[in-house]
């Protein structure tokens, strides 16, 4: 736990194994489920252990809670997936459902009645009071979770395809076929659901049903007109010299207007000056004074760095 302003640790709890996903909170409490087969209740103001609660499943997901309520998925040694439903002030079990298709169990999605969980193969509509299933859409699901909004669930499968259900009987509304796969959730806000895919891209669509309702007050004056914004023109790109770049993942400009990109390729920097004409490639692979690693041995497609300036001139590096 950070203090918000400050960045400064407020307190640290061990929870006995890895815990790969986000925490969720009510509040008063932190819970989490960790690969040891654990979920934990942890007091958010002092980061005390409230209460413990060991399961025979492990590989949690991302926890919910909601109105004394934890809902905590995790896989089980057979291969199948198990959804516990746990008293938030005690950590009692009040249910549990185990995945009927048995594939693994995504991280769950509650509303004031029921919870929405994927798995491998099909998305489950459960009471909230005993884990009934009120129905079953058919279709593997991608990593996100679903996400709730007024009467409908929006949900990402695995062939690249956002669906719009009613959350009450699972039927479609509608569904489009993206260009690119989505590993992550979706939001929705101003009357639009919004998604970003593996190309890199922003999807806002629109969802009429979801726009806000007018205000029924008096209206408000009309806007004074503003000038038509410029369109967007292409600038220029750094492409690197003599053999391009390779593998950038970010970049900064540092105080003498010089941009520097991370290399994760070859875990390093390419220099460019204000025009964007190469200058230099700095840092190397290694753990030396210089050196850098940009890789990442759990997922080696997916490498990982950074570099920030502050205004003297400093700069900082992740790796």
């Amino acid at each position: 736990a950070f203090d918000v302003r400050t960045g400064a640790e407020s307190w640290a709890a061990a929870t006995g194994g890895n815990a790969p996903r986000a925490p969720s909170t009510d509040g008063s409490l932190v819970f989490i489920g960790g690969e040891d087969g654990v979920i934990h209740a942890i007091t958010a103001s002092t980061g005390k252990v409230a209460w413990s609660h060991p399961t025979t499943a492990g590989r949690f997901q991302t926890t919910a809670v909601r109105d004394g309520i934890v809902y905590a998925s995790g896989g089980l040694s057979d291969g199948t997936s198990e959804l516990s439903a746990l008293d938030a002030t005690t950590g009692d079990v009040r249910w549990r459902f185990t995945s009927p298709d048995k594939a693994f169990l995504r991280s769950p999605t509650v509303d004031a009645t029921t919870v929405y969980i994927e798995s491998e193969d099909h998305v489950y509509a459960l009471d909230r009071a005993d884990a009934s299933v009120r129905w079953v859409f058919d279709g593997a699901s991608s990593e996100a979770a679903p996400t709730v909004a007024g009467d409908t669930l929006y949900m990402i499968t695995t062939d690249a395809t956002l669906h719009a259900l009613d959350k009450t009987t699972g039927t479609g509304r509608w569904s489009l076929k993206l260009d690119a796969g989505v590993n992550v959730g979706t939001t929705v806000a101003d009357g639009r659901v919004i998604v970003g895919t593996d190309a890199g891209e922003i999807i806002a669509l629109g969802a009429a049903g979801l726009a806000p309702a007018a205000a029924a007050s008096t209206p408000a004056p009309a806007p004074t007109p503003s000038a038509t914004p410029a369109p967007v023109t292409f600038v220029g790109e750094l492409t690197g010299a003599p053999d391009g770049l390779s593998q950038p993942l970010d970049t900064a400009v540092d105080p003498a207007g010089r941009t520097w990109v991370v290399e994760s390729g070859r875990s390093g920097f390419a220099i460019f000056d204000t025009s964007g004409t190469s200058l230099e490639r700095w840092g190397e692979a290694g753990t030396a004074n210089g050196q850098f690693d940009f890789s990442r041995s759990r997922w080696p497609g997916q490498p990982y760095g950074d570099i920030e300036f502050d205004a003297k001139g400093g700069f900082y590096v992740v790796d």
